[in-house]
């Protein structure tokens, strides 16, 4: 299954549950996709962010959004 994660910011270093979901229903056998509408630019991440990487909305356009989440569904 795939499943898709629509988020304000990601990935956001006091939201570490997100993540460990996210680790959680991959270990599962899904597939992970995130669409999160800005980067917090923090210099400090979880060590596992790297395994899920993001798209922003603002590097696509509605149209580009409305695929991602198309294509996961």
């Amino acid at each position: 299954m795939r499943i898709l994660y629509l988020l304000k910011l990601y990935p956001k270093i006091s939201e570490k549950f997100i993540l460990d979901e996210m680790v959680a229903v991959q270990n599962q056998g899904h597939i992970v996709h995130i669409i999160a509408m800005r980067n917090p630019q923090e210099e400090i991440c979880h060590q596992d962010v790297n395994q899920f990487p993001a798209q922003y909305f603002a590097d696509l356009t509605m149209k580009g959004v409305m695929t991602c989440i198309s294509n996961t569904l």
